[in-house]
């Protein structure tokens, strides 16, 4: 054989050998921990592990991106067949994040409560964050959709946690005048607690001239002692 053959046969070897190995690495190296995200099953000592770990790794983020990217498109629409699907059939984790770092439960139809309750049955974080502190219990307020906060609350979300702009859920559901949410929220909130700009609940329903809940909200502070912090 001449030496062009011995160094093409030499090449293809060498790539023969690391393909097998990835191979072998994958099949065998490939576990899940308790958050349902992909673990390494050893510590790459060779050249060839750590490439191989390298593509492993390329490879399995694309694939998460692309399973995060189907579940909140899903969660988006509303769609909860397809949704079930995804999380009982594909066995994806309710929190896996799309390209854009966010779960389904942060970009979900908020008036679709079948699409929450289906996440959080399945244990989606129901106080996870955004980069600007803004919770899906935040969004619900926002949004007015009592019956989609209501399951987050029943799943463990709390009401208390201040966005960027140390606003809670009440602050924004006030703003937006959503009175059913209002209601809910009182008795549950910390209606001592002041936004970054100073403003308790009671300040922001006096701005917005809703003389209903003014009323309410004097009521609920009236009859508690301390602040009610429900977590």
């Amino acid at each position: 054989m001449s030496a062009r053959g011995l160094r093409s046969a030499s090449r293809f070897k060498r790539r023969t050998t690391f393909f097998f190995f990835f191979a072998d690495f994958t099949a065998s190296s490939l576990e899940r921990n308790s958050s349902g995200h992909r673990t390494i099953g050893f510590k790459p000592r060779t050249l060839s592990q750590k490439v191989g770990i390298l593509f492993w790794t390329a490879a399995m983020v694309a694939s998460e991106d692309g399973a995060g990217r189907n579940l909140s498109a899903a969660a988006a629409k509303g769609d909860v067949n397809a949704l079930r699907r995804l999380l009982d059939e594909r066995g994806l984790h309710p929190d896996t994040v799309n390209e854009f770092g966010h779960t389904a439960l942060q970009v979900m139809m908020m008036g679709s409560t079948g699409v929450a309750v289906l996440l959080l049955q399945h244990g989606a974080n129901a106080n996870v964050q955004d980069g600007q502190g803004v919770t899906p219990a935040h969004d619900a307020a926002r949004t007015g959709f009592v019956h989609t906060l209501r399951a987050l609350v029943d799943f463990g979300a709390s009401v208390n946690v201040p966005d960027c702009c140390g606003a809670l859920p009440i602050h924004i559901a006030l703003q937006e005048a959503h009175t059913d949410v209002v209601e809910f929220l009182a008795p549950l909130s910390n209606l001592r607690h002041r936004d970054a700009c100073g403003r308790s609940a009671l300040d922001v329903a006096r701005e917005s001239n809703s003389s209903h809940m003014v009323s309410l909200l004097e009521r609920h502070l009236e009859s508690s002692k301390s602040p009610q912090q429900t977590q």
